[in-house]
């Protein structure tokens, strides 16, 4: 899943806290205006205990109906998963899966979390009292709101998830599949020890009990039982479990349209869990598109997937039109087939005008022509079906910031910040970007405005310092 181009439009953006890939090909680090905010503390990414490889493409899924935009998650009692149909509960990263979990705390489930990251991040020792009466008594909307990172006071970030749900009691075992498809090689419980201390992931003592059985990771973390290995090398599983499904795990599996084509690769993985038949109270599922790693172009793939743990009996049958067409169009680019891949997207258009994922594809399409206001009115038009596609609006601030077009940077920088007002990061980069431009006025007055707001002294400890710092700055020889 690397990120497409939209070399067509000479705008994209300001390296920020809140970023997101739209393009296909791996870039290189963007540089922010200057000065750099601090970054979050226990935010930074961490390596995988494992490294990740390709997959071989499987058989190919179908699709449904558009699912609810937020289902009901969960079930009163296990199902077989991909035999019986159960909704898939989405969200935008772990901590949203949080509120899911919790309802099946009285069932001791096994969480089986096919991510990138165990999400084993420790809370800050003077917020677990906090947190844990959160995660208690909260509502469901408060706590994705306390782990929503992007604003000035997290209580917890979605890194943390999984542990989380081991200190609260909700699991009896977390099973880690990591997204690692060469189940014959062999794998290191040294360097998997070591990187979970030196990440924190796990103490001396934890890491201690850890031991290589075969091809898979047994232990205990938080007291409870941890296993980690390869889907297919895990043991059969008993249930009842949990099943979570982050991108990240995809992306890691990904090569290219070519060798690995995402739909098929999707469909394999739900292929492997449906020949373990698992018995499932609920299957959670996450985007994780904020942190820049995964691209909104793969977005779809959370439509794609709840179609399929909805109606299980579509797994392997011919793709419906639209998927086939979003089938064929990925793997069109990569022989710049642009008259045909137009021509999939408008027969998408006509059959699904409302999905967002499908307006998204016509704003791509539409920079493949140099159609510069076509191409927005398009993006428009996906953003106001589902605002996460947003995010782009900041790869074009970032375009634009690169081709020396201050003022274009600063339009779409306004227009992601119209779009998460909530995200104070947003209208820090465009303080930023004020102050590139020598307008000291307007970052000044949007420093002061962010010095009002409540930044959580673990978290973000220098803000303060920092924004006074910017503040002297935008006020010198106004």
């Amino acid at each position: 899943m690397t990120t497409r181009h939209c070399h067509c439009l000479a705008l994209l953006l300001i390296a920020t806290l809140f970023t997101a890939a739209c393009q296909r090909e791996e870039a290189p680090p963007v540089t922010a205006v200057k000065p750099q905010p601090p970054a979050a503390a226990g935010s930074e990414t961490r390596p995988a205990p494992v490294p990740p490889a390709e997959s071989p493409a499987a058989s190919i899924p179908a699709q449904a109906p558009t699912p609810p935009a937020e289902p009901a998650a969960g079930v009163s009692g296990p199902v077989i998963f991909m035999e019986q149909g159960i909704v898939l509960a989405r969200g935008e990263t772990l901590a949203d899966a949080l509120p899911v979990w919790r309802r099946f705390a009285a069932q001791k489930p096994a969480l089986l979390l096919l991510s990138n990251d165990p999400a084993l991040l420790p809370p800050p020792p003077e917020l677990q009292p906090r947190i844990a009466e959160t995660l208690a008594n909260a509502t469901d909307a408060a706590v994705r709101q306390a782990g929503n990172p992007l604003q000035p006071a997290p209580l917890f970030l979605p890194v943390m998830s999984g542990d989380l749900a081991l200190r609260q009691g909700w699991l009896r075992e977390l099973i880690w599949a990591f997204p690692f498809p060469d189940s014959a090689q062999e794998l290191n419980l040294d360097k998997l020890r070591e990187q979970l201390t030196a990440n924190r992931l796990a103490d001396a003592d934890e890491a201690a009990t850890l031991q290589l059985d075969g091809k898979v990771f047994n232990g205990k973390l938080r007291g409870l039982p941890f296993r980690a290995g390869a889907l297919s090398n895990l043991p059969k599983l008993d249930g009842p479990l949990i099943v979570h499904i982050d991108l990240s795990y995809l992306q890691k599996l990904y090569k290219n349209e070519i060798a690995t084509p995402v739909i098929p690769l999707a469909g394999s993985v739900l292929q492997q869990l449906k020949e373990r038949k698992l018995p499932v109270l609920a299957v959670t599922f996450s985007y994780n598109h904020a942190d820049g790693n995964i691209p909104l172009d793969v977005r779809f793939l959370g439509e794609f997937i709840s179609a399929l743990t909805e109606k299980p009996e579509r797994l392997g049958q011919p793709l419906p039109k639209r998927w086939a067409a979003q089938k064929d169009i990925l793997y069109l680019e990569n022989f710049f087939q642009k008259d045909e891949i137009r021509k999939l997207v408008e027969q998408q258009a006509q059959e699904s005008p409302k999905a967002a994922w499908v307006q998204y594809n016509r704003y791509h399409t539409a920079g493949l022509f140099k159609e510069l206001q076509p191409a927005l009115a398009n993006l428009a038009h996906s953003v106001a079906f589902d605002r996460m596609y947003g995010l782009e609006y900041l790869q074009l601030a970032q375009r634009a910031f690169e081709n020396k077009a201050p003022d274009q940077a600063l339009r779409m920088m306004q227009m992601a910040a119209a779009t998460f007002p909530e995200n104070p990061f947003i209208k820090l980069q465009i303080a930023q970007l004020a102050m590139e431009n020598g307008d000291k006025q307007t970052a000044g007055k949007l420093i002061r405005e962010l010095q009002k707001l409540p930044w959580s002294s673990v978290y973000y400890p220098e803000m303060p310092k920092y924004l006074e710092g910017f503040l002297a700055e935008a006020e010198k020889s106004k």
